[in-house]
């Protein structure tokens, strides 16, 4: 499947197929099922209806049961999915990205000494396994007001920006954004995909993606768990 026709709608799965624990299961012109080992979940896009069928076939659900569903028209065939978490795509297409380094903010990646600060601020995913496994991947970073962690942003499992924080005492500071033109920038030297993935009613985050020059996809991904609805607010 030519995910590459467009970056912006199929960007996450991008990101994912040179992942080493990325596995295809399935894959036609039209088609493509991966299964990411250290997340247990299967990754779905299809762009043929008649093709569903034999997608589907390819799944166990005695193996994994997480899913992310690029097309909602896949979402019938899973029980659950209806009342899943629905979110799009924001990508960054620029070639760079503005960012000052501010003389009163210090940006620090984050470790698992700050564990219990970013469960207490972060309420964007119950499994606490989830936040820990982010900061000891050294995939959290800070920003230190005279010394003060008055916000944090991270990069998902599955590699999209979020965990996004900024202590209600410390808003309207800009810091929210400054954390976020930040990360766009070590993708980009990073050489990966910059993108996000926003629900359609956080309208405050919606902003934010505006404001930084990320574009949306209109296309849904569902986030979702046969057993249960998932609630990763992913922002």
């Amino acid at each position: 499947m030519d995910l590459g026709k467009d970056i912006r709608k199929y960007c996450n799965l991008l990101h994912l197929q040179n992942d080493p624990m990325v596995i295809r299961l399935f894959e036609t012109e039209n088609s493509l099922l991966m299964y990411k080992k250290d997340m247990d979940c299967y990754f779905i896009a299809s762009e043929d209806e008649n093709e569903y069928d034999e997608l589907m076939s390819h799944i166990d659900l005695s193996f994994c049961k997480a899913f992310c569903i690029q097309e909602e028209g896949l979402c019938k065939y899973i029980q659950g999915m209806d009342d899943a978490f629905k979110c799009c795509n924001y990508f960054f297409d620029g070639e760079s990205i503005e960012f000052k380094q501010r003389d009163d903010i210090e940006i620090r990646l984050l470790d698992e000494s700050y564990f219990d600060f970013v469960i207490e601020n972060y309420h964007g995913y119950d499994d606490t396994r989830y936040i820990m496994s982010r900061l000891e991947s050294g995939n959290i970073w800070g920003a230190f007001k005279e010394e003060v962690c008055c916000g944090f942003i991270g990069f998902h499992d599955e590699g999209s920006m979020g965990i996004l924080v900024v202590l209600d005492e410390f808003k309207l500071q800009g810091i929210g954004t400054y954390l976020e033109s930040f990360l766009i920038s070590k993708c980009l030297e990073d050489h990966r995909y910059a993108f996000c993935q926003i629900a359609p009613y956080n309208d405050a985050s919606k902003h934010l993606q505006d404001k930084l020059g990320l574009k949306p996809h209109p296309n849904i991904i569902t986030w979702g768990n046969v057993e249960g609805e998932e609630d990763d607010l992913r922002n």
